[in-house]
C-alpha cells in the first residue's frame, strides 16, 4: 500500500522531494501529474500532483523531507567523512599510479574511511587507467586512410588512443597533488626573526637609501647595475634581515 505524503499544483515541487527520497532508498510516485500539464485549471480540483511512498516507509520519508525543509540533512560530520573519504581516495590513487607494483598486492594499504569494497573497485580502476596509460599511437597506412575516409567512425579516436575518461583521471589527481603542494610552505622560506611572520618578500638596495649610486652606475655601464646583496622586509612588522 502506497500513502500520500506530499501535493502540490506544480508536479515539479513533487519531483524534487522524489529525487531527494530516492536519495535515502525510498520508493516514490508521482499521481495526476499529466492531468495537471493537460488541464492546468483542474489542479486544484482534484487536488494537485500527489506524492506517494509504501506505507512502511511514511514515517522515514517524513522525518527526511521535514529535516530537508530545516537545511538540516548534512551536518557538519558527514561533511567531514565525505571531505576525508575524497581525499583518501586521491591519496591512494597518487600512490598507485606512483608504485604500480602495490596493485599485485596492495595489503600494505590500509585505507581508512573506504570499505572493503570500494577499495577493491578504485583497485580495478587503477589498473584500467594503467593499461590506458600505457597505449600509445602507431601510425599505420592502411588504418589511417580506412579512419579518414570512413565517415561513420570518428577520427579522433584514431589519433588519440587514451579517451576522456583517462585523461579526467589523470587530471584529477594531478591538480589534488599540485594544490597539496602549494599548500605546504617552503622549508627554504625565511621568516621574520622579530615576529616570526613568513609574509616577507625580498627588497633590494635601490630599496634603502641606493637609488642615487645605483642610477648613476646604470648610466656609466649603460645597463641596469645588478644587483650584489639583498634584504627580507616583514610586511608584519617592518623590520629588515638578511637570509642566513
Amino acid at each position: 500500500m502506497i500513502k500520500t505524503i506530499y501535493s502540490s499544483n506544480r508536479p515539479l515541487d513533487c519531483h524534487i522531494r522524489k529525487n531527494r527520497l530516492e536519495t535515502e532508498n525510498i520508493r516514490c510516485f508521482i499521481f495526476d501529474e499529466n492531468m495537471i500539464y493537460v488541464h492546468p485549471f483542474r489542479a486544484v480540483a482534484i487536488g494537485g500532483a500527489k506524492l506517494k511512498v509504501p506505507v512502511k516507509d511514511f514515517e522515514r520519508a517524513c522525518d527526511v523531507l521535514e529535516k530537508a525543509e530545516q537545511y538540516e540533512l548534512i551536518t557538519d560530520e558527514q561533511i567531514s567523512t565525505a571531505y576525508n573519504q575524497a581525499e583518501e581516495v586521491l591519496k591512494l590513487r597518487h600512490t598507485l599510479r606512483t608504485y604500480p607494483e602495490l596493485m599485485e598486492s596492495p595489503y600494505g594499504l590500509k585505507p581508512e574511511w573506504i570499505p572493503a569494497e570500494e577499495f577493491l573497485e578504485l583497485i580495478n580502476e587503477e589498473k584500467w587507467f594503467r593499461e590506458m596509460s600505457l597505449k600509445t599511437f602507431k601510425f599505420d597506412w592502411n588504418q589511417f586512410w580506412y579512419e579518414l575516409l570512413d565517415f561513420d567512425r570518428d577520427f579522433l579516436k584514431y589519433v588519440r588512443p587514451k579517451n576522456n575518461a583517462y585523461y579526467l583521471a589523470k587530471d584529477e589527481v594531478d591538480v589534488f597533488v599540485k594544490n597539496k603542494k602549494e599548500s605546504k610552505p617552503s622549508r627554504c622560506r625565511p621568516c621574520c626573526p622579530e615576529c616570526g611572520s613568513c609574509e616577507i618578500y625580498k627588497t633590494f638596495p635601490p630599496d634603502n637609501g641606493w637609488e642615487l649610486p645605483y642610477f648613476l652606475l646604470s648610466i656609466i655601464f649603460y645597463a641596469p647595475f645588478p644587483v650584489f646583496f639583498k634584504k627580507y622586509r616583514c610586511l608584519n612588522c617592518g623590520f629588515e634581515f638578511r637570509k642566513k
